[in-house]
């Protein structure tokens, strides 16, 4: 039972109303304090009462958002998931920045790890996910890549990225 708002009567006076009405229309009822059957879950809200029919368990912490957003270097390990999610915990919206240093199939594994954790947690706010290709033919600072690389498009820039 919990209550908002200012009223005549407590949270203790509704037990006993409803758990009487349900006593008096219901035959097979009883009042077990201690390992109910059914246990009724109910909250009043100014003139309105609720009945709450399940709760869903949430992760905890601060609202997403609350806070000032992230960018995450994702590298498809378990331990910068696991950053991700606490970060979310924390209220903050994380952007994802990979640096891709294993080709197509890894991008493809750490893009479904970071849309995972959007998809369940943060899917309130929109992310951003920025990949970085590091091709093996094309390594190194060379005036030659600077010029071939002109960072306007991040998914396909050598090694640095604009945002």
């Amino acid at each position: 039972m919990k209550r908002r708002g200012k009223h005549d009567f407590s949270s203790i006076d509704v037990e006993r109303y409803v758990g009487g009405g349900l006593n008096q229309h219901i035959e097979s009822a009883r009042v077990k304090l201690t390992n109910p059957d059914v246990t009724v879950h109910l909250e009043v809200e100014d003139d309105r009462l609720l009945l709450i029919k399940g709760r869903y368990e949430g992760i905890g912490g601060f609202p997403i958002g609350t806070q000032e957003d992230v960018l995450s270097l994702i590298s498809g390990g378990f331990d910068s998931g696991v950053s991700s999610y606490m970060l979310m915990r924390r209220g903050c919206r994380v952007h994802y920045c990979f640096f891709n240093l294993g080709g197509a199939a890894h991008e493809i594994g750490v893009r479904q790890v970071a849309h995972y954790l959007w998809n369940r947690f943060g899917s309130s706010h929109r992310v951003r996910f920025v990949a970085i290709n590091f091709e093996t033919g094309r390594r190194g600072n060379s005036r030659e890549n600077r010029r071939r690389s002109d960072g306007r498009n991040p998914q396909t820039y050598d090694g640095a990225c604009r945002v």
